[in-house]
């Protein structure tokens, strides 16, 4: 008996470790609109103002893999949510002023990890990103060369991989950032955001960001609608414990019990 339990035990351990790809998070949260940086219209989005107030969540994996690294050093992870692939719909945002709720499915959202970024290095992005819009987040002047770390994570809508035909995509994403450059010491991936909301720092912000964009077959991009506010909830949450290794327990606490019995005959 107690072999049999063994192989059983060895059998189902063996098979929890082919799906242990990690736990995978929620991660929930909501804020207003602070500043439209960009709108000449025609986003999903456009027309919202200061005060406008968004919510969503994100679902990523504790165990990603590396996709790109961006010439200023950042590094793009993307979830290793194991081999039943991605979780149904990985993202969603809704903009409680129209009601309306964005589902974003497929490979799930990208991380981005950026240790001292410049400012002034994102030509494609300003004005958005640029060093005046961060003066503005921090509420302080960030000046080129100004060290800046970022948690960055986003996912997007439309038909973002869409070739040869232009393109409207909608885009948005939470950050946790600081000026300064002392938010990480590396690139390396970190699932979680790297401090809470009730921070006193004043060289960390939480943020959400709006951005959509038409795209050309060659990748420029027009912007149309740009925008952010500070983020003012944020609620992590982890999926339950897989049934597998719920089985995996309760067969290993059988054959305890089996042992037990056994020495006490």
């Amino acid at each position: 008996m107690i072999s049999a339990l063994s192989r059983l035990v060895a059998c189902l351990f063996f098979s929890v470790s082919l799906n242990s790809f990690g736990a995978i998070t929620t991660i929930s949260w909501s804020g207003a609109l602070e500043e439209v940086v960009v709108d000449t219209g025609g986003g999903l989005y456009s027309g919202n103002v200061r005060g406008s107030q968004y919510s969503g969540f994100f679902r990523v994996s504790d165990d990603a893999q590396p996709l790109s690294i961006r010439d200023d050093g950042g590094v793009w992870y993307a979830s290793n949510y194991g081999p039943n692939g991605s979780p149904g719909n990985t993202s969603s945002i809704s903009n409680n002023d129209n009601t309306a709720m964005e589902m974003f499915g497929g490979a799930g959202p990208a991380l981005l990890i950026s240790d001292d970024r410049d400012c002034s290095t994102w030509v494609l992005f300003d004005p958005l990103w640029g060093c005046g819009a961060y003066s503005n987040v921090f509420n302080t002047s960030v000046e080129p060369g100004s060290p800046i770390d970022s948690w960055w994570l986003d996912s997007w809508q439309g038909q973002c991989e869409q070739d040869g035909a232009d393109r409207m995509c909608s885009f948005f994403a939470i950050e946790f950032s600081s000026v300064g450059g002392d938010l990480f010491t590396d690139t390396s991936y970190q699932a979680l955001p790297p401090f809470e909301l009730d921070t006193t720092n004043p060289e960390y912000a939480a943020t959400f960001w709006i951005y959509e964009a038409n795209i050309s077959p060659d990748n420029d991009w027009e912007f149309i609608h740009g925008a952010w506010g500070y983020l003012d909830n944020i609620t992590v949450s982890q999926v339950p414990i897989p049934t597998t290794a719920w089985l995996f327990g309760s067969a290993l606490a059988a054959l305890l019990v089996v042992r037990k019995k056994n020495k006490s005959n």
